[in-house]
């Protein structure tokens, strides 16, 4: 393989190409859900959040600051919002060249690189998270970072100085992976196990565990700075779980809640669509008829192996609703393997051959995820598929999961204009948590936002307090789904509900 031919590939060509991709394919204007929470942290400058430090992400949010910095510099006179999801764009186009520099170091062979990044950036998920403000792009580009350190170790494990260095450019990845997400901690248990190999065969030198524990200190400073924080407040153990779980998810992670949830079903189809390329199928047939007596081959399989057992296990029983969303690594490790396959069963093939491949691998899970949409659709509007016991207005729930591009997909700022039409000076309206993120989004844009208040989970009111606040005379109040689940039951019990436009208008209860 030609080396400089290869980082052209790699750190020219791959990540431009799928940077196009899905910034041509971006969502503009404001998003629902946790997109909508990240736009506004951006916005605001919110490095810590209110759900813990699990879940504050403060590397991301200063990178996306500096982001928009950048494109002001510039001069950017478009959407503010489509200049946060075009630095989701730039992060998971890397993502897709580190996937396409892991599996070609991996094997020795530049097709295994080709075929790993179309697996994975035509993906799903990876696509989607690439079109909108959320932290799994850069999350995936890290993985990823990391995973061609690993490989270059695996192959390089007898090099003494070069070793020494690559042990401390993964530790401080890692380190900076935390600041940004704290699934990077997913990783150690397989970085652990390979030091102590390396340590046993005297191929690595003792001294590097200290070196390599500084550089990760220093990369997580971030992380560190705000679990500190919470240890000289509440104790070394809130501190602890603050940092690893957040406030809400100790169950979740460490398996106190049921396997199979509510959303497990649901999260599963979402996750199979992540394969619908043709090429999954020649991957699969490529590890099982060929072999492969590919140099150093034999200790990346099973580095790599271990991290997939690791993150697959680990998203498989996440029961949450956004399940889906944590099967990136996964498939970033899938896609690895599965170029390694394809390179296998295609290397007495010509260059034609494996042309029309890459165009079958690109094109056809365009073709396939309309499909997929139209039939899902259609399936929906019969019935045969359970409705959800909410559904948001101008939001098309079937083409929102099943299409991962999202340039035309804009009904949480439709529905943010038409609210504020009908939400005035001196009202109040209730929003889940969902909803509320996209109005605090799109008020944090404006200088000078309408004197109404928004009451949300994350205010803090208790349902006695939402009670009061509902029941004052002289003020209008609104609520977007007066739903279990959506909204307090004391609220449900106690009042009545009028539509107006696309909220409700709260009554005293007959």
């Amino acid at each position: 393989m030609n080396n400089r031919a290869n980082k052209w590939i790699s750190c020219g060509a791959v990540p431009l190409a799928f940077f196009l991709l899905y910034a041509a394919t971006a969502q503009h204007g404001v998003a629902w859900q946790d997109s909508g929470k990240m736009q506004y942290r951006i916005l605001a400058g919110d490095y810590t959040g209110w759900e813990g430090t699990a879940l504050a992400h403060p590397l991301y949010i200063g990178m996306a600051r500096a982001w928009g910095w950048l494109l002001q510099t510039c001069g950017w006179r478009w959407d503010v919002f489509w200049g946060m999801n075009l630095f989701s764009a730039l992060g998971m186009g890397g993502a897709a060249a580190l996937v396409w520099q892991a599996a070609a170091s991996a094997t020795g062979r530049r097709e295994a690189g080709m075929f790993a990044a179309v697996l994975f950036g035509f993906a799903h998920m990876p696509w989607w998270m690439g079109t909108i403000t959320e932290t799994y792009a850069w999350g995936a580009a890290f993985h990823a970072a990391e995973w061609c350190v690993l490989v270059a170790l695996c192959k390089r494990m007898s090099a003494g100085r070069n070793a020494a260095v690559l042990w401390c450019a993964l530790g401080l990845l890692n380190g900076l992976h935390l600041s940004l997400a704290n699934t990077s901690l997913l990783n150690l248990p397989v970085y652990g196990g390979l030091w102590v190999w390396g340590a046993v065969k005297r191929k690595t030198p003792w001294w590097t565990l200290p070196a390599v524990a500084a550089f990760w200190l220093a990369g997580a400073a971030w992380w560190w700075r705000e679990v500190l924080g919470v240890m000289l407040h509440h104790g070394f153990y809130a501190g602890l779980t603050d940092g690893l779980f957040g406030e809400n998810y100790a169950g979740h992670v460490l398996g106190g809640r049921r396997f199979f949830g509510p959303f497990w079903l649901p999260n599963m189809m979402i996750f199979a669509l992540n394969f619908l390329s043709p090429l999954w199928l020649l991957a699969v047939w490529g590890w099982v008829r060929a072999r492969t007596r590919w140099r150093d081959w034999h200790m990346v399989r099973i580095a790599l192996a271990a991290l997939l057992c690791i993150h697959a296990l680990f998203f498989l029983r996440y029961p949450i609703a956004d399940q889906a969303t944590f099967a990136i690594p996964t498939v970033a490790l899938l896609a690895i393997a599965g170029g390694a396959g394809i390179a296998r069963a295609s290397h007495q093939w010509r260059g034609r051959v494996k042309a029309v491949l890459l165009l079958l691998g690109t094109a056809g899970p365009v073709l396939l995820y309309a499909a997929a949409g139209c039939g899902l659709g259609e399936l929906y509007a019969r019935g045969a598929i359970p409705r959800k016991s909410r559904e948001l207005p101008y939001r098309d729930e079937i083409r929102y999961w099943a299409l991962p591009w999202k340039q035309n997909e804009a009904s949480a700022q439709e529905f943010v204009d038409e609210a504020e039409k009908i939400v005035h000076d001196g009202d109040m309206l209730f929003a889940d948590a969902t909803v509320a993120s996209s109005l605090m989004a799109a008020r944090a844009l404006r200088a000078s936002p309408d004197a109404w208040r928004l009451l949300s989970p994350w205010t803090g009111e208790t349902p006695g307090q939402l009670l009061a606040l509902m029941r004052q005379p002289s003020q209008r109040v609104f609520i977007v789904s007066p739903v279990r689940g959506y909204a307090p039951d004391a609220l449900l019990k106690a009042m009545r509900f009028e539509k107006e436009g696309i909220l409700y208008r709260v009554r005293e209860g007959e």
